[in-house]
């Protein structure tokens, strides 16, 4: 398995490097190859809001209590699980150096960041064969920098980089609605679906079917707002085994045969990470590279119309220009002694004037095409929203639409190629990596 992953990761970098990474950088798209350590363990990534039974889980999993539970929120920062033939624990700075953190510059998020960061090397067998990540538990925060001290988000998209897989956790009181979780699954999470599972735990607290069904229902309704996709991602729904009873709450009032079910083959996935590997380096690029080749139709698009208005401007400037010179040649060949100069010199004026104030128009032409991103967006894909409901490129859409917007205001559409991207080697290449390539690679 080792061998096949890395051989599969070596094609796909590949593939960054000559088609996808010189593209990027002349649109001024970031792509950037996936972070996954193809000879390391496979890493777990547990996110969800506070509560929601994630660290509950991890000792469920590892059969220890290795994590604190609790209603309140119990920790404010990440921790890293890892094996250790002695059991071990490392917090802050002195966490992010040891070589067990695989996780590349997470000094980047500043000291608030790690002196909430956490190591534990514990002798279980099970973290022999993968690396567990708890996280914080997500709030419904305005500004979550503000109340963490740290970018919480992108921290969250760094670890969820690395991972192999990220089980997001919601629970029945807080249904998918808090600040965090939204801003999560709309930014830190975007391009990176492949990799989630979505658990409605706590199934053991319902006291009948209604209250679980109206429950289920709030959290797909909840979840549809912020997952742009036709049909939303399977909810696994489960509970943890014993803990009821272990609070001397009554019996459950629904059948839990189901959410036993659901439970293990959330954990046969996670004990399955490591298959999953092949499929999200592939998957990650194969997004990017649809984000890169949408961004480039949509820079093309605006190019075209920009060349076109530019195209009108320079022959009404030459109309211009031609009708003074005739004009000029007509008068003195009438007078060949006498140039009537006010008429020869007020027309280049004005054909000077015109150029620079067309100039000035198609400058302000560009800033609007810009400014009108989604528009452009809508009549470029208009055929495929025709034919069928596209969700998927509204989602790519969105998850791009901000750095494209960026990328164009800072390049300006002048600096774009002025040929269409088919008559470039790179784009070609391009598109033969999503039509060919790809497909030879999942096979």
């Amino acid at each position: 398995m080792d061998n096949t992953i890395r051989s599969m990761q070596i094609k796909v970098e590949k593939m960054y490097h000559d088609v996808l990474t010189p593209l990027g950088a002349k649109y001024q798209l970031e792509v950037l190859a996936p972070r996954t350590h193809a000879a390391g363990k496979p890493t777990i990534l547990f996110l969800g809001n506070h509560s929601s039974g994630k660290s509950t889980f991890i000792n469920h999993l590892l059969g220890t209590t290795v994590q604190k539970t609790g209603i309140a929120p119990t920790d404010d920062g990440f921790t890293v699980l890892t094996y250790g033939e002695t059991p071990e624990e490392s917090t802050g700075p002195a966490a992010a150096l040891r070589p067990e953190i695989i996780f590349s510059a997470l000094d980047r998020f500043g000291p608030a960041f790690l002196s909430r960061l956490k190591l534990k090397m514990l002798n279980l067998e099970l973290l022999k064969s993968m690396n567990l990540v708890d996280s914080p538990g997500m709030i419904d925060a305005a500004s979550t920098g503000q109340e963490r001290g740290y970018d919480f988000m992108a921290a969250v998209r760094s670890f969820g980089e690395s991972a192999d897989l990220i089980v997001f956790f919601l629970d029945p009181e807080k249904p998918g609605t808090t600040g965090e979780t939204i801003a999560a699954f709309t930014k830190a999470l975007s391009g990176l679906e492949n990799k989630v599972l979505i658990l409605m735990n706590k199934a053991d607290m319902f006291e009948n079917i209604r209250d679980f069904a109206r429950d289920y229902g709030a959290l797909c309704w909840n979840l549809s707002r912020v997952i742009k996709t036709k049909d939303l991602p399977e909810i696994f729904t489960t509970y943890i085994p014993n803990l009821r009873s272990n609070r001397g709450d009554k019996s459950s009032g629904v059948p839990l045969e189901g959410f036993d079910e659901a439970r293990e083959e959330v954990i046969q996935q996670i004990r399955n990470a490591k298959s999953r590997r092949v499929d999200n380096v592939i998957s990650t690029m194969t997004e990017q590279a649809r984000r890169l080749d949408m961004h480039i139709h949509v820079c093309w698009d605006l190019k075209r119309r920009l060349l076109s208005a530019q195209a009108i401007c320079s022959v009404i400037t030459f109309v211009l220009f031609a009708t003074t010179v005739a004009f000029g040649y007509i008068f003195r060949e009438a007078n060949p002694r006498t140039i009537p100069l006010a008429v020869v010199g007020g027309g280049l004026g004005a054909t000077v004037i015109w150029w620079i104030a067309s100039q000035l128009a198609i400058r302000q032409y560009g800033k609007s095409l810009i400014e009108d991103l989604d528009a452009t967006f809508e009549r470029i894909y208009l055929r495929d929203f025709t034919l069928g409901q596209r969700d998927d490129l509204t989602t790519r859409w969105e998850a791009i639409r901000d750095h494209a917007e960026s990328a164009l205001k800072s390049m300006g559409l002048r600096s774009l190629p002025s040929r269409s991207p088919r008559s470039s080697r790179q784009f070609r290449k391009l598109q033969k990596l999503l039509n060919r390539n790809i497909t030879n690679l999942r096979r």
